[in-house]
């Protein structure tokens, strides 16, 4: 259940849902049903065409909300966004994210884990080099 719950809704199979649709019969996973909607509501938001200002509104409404959960993961993610808010919202302006330099640095540390340690920094960064050609 755990990848169902991470995937877009739009991109589970009828498997999947009918799934989801079961769980959320039970009611001991009222507050994960809560939490699985608020993380589709701020990945929306995400998705929206908005500039940087209407954002601030939509995702200040969205705190809002996820605050009167008072759940304390969900807690958790409030301060992270909030300490980065500016940063966050810098992506209605520009529309440009880390995960291609995340993938990159991802992708050296691999290749420094499955070398156990170079005899040199010059040959660390020739086998760099050759997986990114």
């Amino acid at each position: 259940m755990r990848w169902i719950l991470f995937k877009n809704p739009q991109d589970l199979s009828k498997k999947e849902k009918q799934k989801l649709i079961e769980l959320w019969t039970i009611p001991e996973f009222k507050e994960l049903k809560e939490i699985y909607d608020l993380k589709n509501e701020f990945r929306a938001i995400l998705q929206q065409e908005i500039d940087q200002s209407k954002a601030t509104i939509l995702l200040n409404e969205w705190v809002e909300k996820a605050k009167k959960m008072a759940n304390e993961s969900m807690n958790t993610f409030i301060e992270f966004y909030q300490k980065w808010q500016q940063y966050i919202l810098n992506y209605f302006t520009h529309r440009v994210s880390t995960s291609l330099i995340e993938g990159i640095n991802n992708k050296i540390n691999l290749i420094k884990r499955r070398g156990f340690g170079f005899a040199s920094f010059t040959n660390f960064k020739r086998i760099v080099l050759i997986e990114f050609l």
